[in-house]
């Protein structure tokens, strides 16, 4: 594991801590060291059993606190007891900060969706 994964990890893992302790939205600290501006970055995030029920409600923001275009799935839930997400990928392409916050809760709406760089068009032979 390279240490640019790993810091992740480790940052990930303290943002997780950290949840249960935050009022308000959660937020989960992430830092990308050596990016270069417009580097794709993904990760997982496990949340605990109805912490969250929509990929609507998480966004992230840049080191200035901006919200950034990202691309958040669903992987898996809890299941049928409550339906609340057990694991989602994020997705977003660097700015140069370096420093990035995913927030999630009830309360967080994105505002900012994640272009698709890839054009579909539909052929009718």
């Amino acid at each position: 594991m390279n240490a640019q994964k790993l810091l992740l990890v480790a940052a990930l893992t303290a943002g997780a801590l950290l949840l249960a302790c935050s009022p308000g939205p959660a937020r989960i600290p992430i830092t990308v060291e050596g990016e270069r501006p417009r580097a794709p970055v993904t990760f997982g995030i496990p949340l605990p059993r109805g912490e969250l029920v929509s990929t609507e409600n998480v966004r992230v923001r840049n080191g200035a606190g901006e919200e950034i275009p990202s691309q958040i799935t669903p992987v898996t839930t809890w299941g049928l007891a409550d339906g609340s997400l057990k694991w989602i990928w994020v997705d977003f392409f660097t700015d140069g900060s370096g420093r990035y916050t995913v927030e999630h809760g009830p309360e967080v709406r994105r505002t900012v969706e994640a272009e698709s760089p890839i054009p579909v068009r539909e052929y009718i032979d």
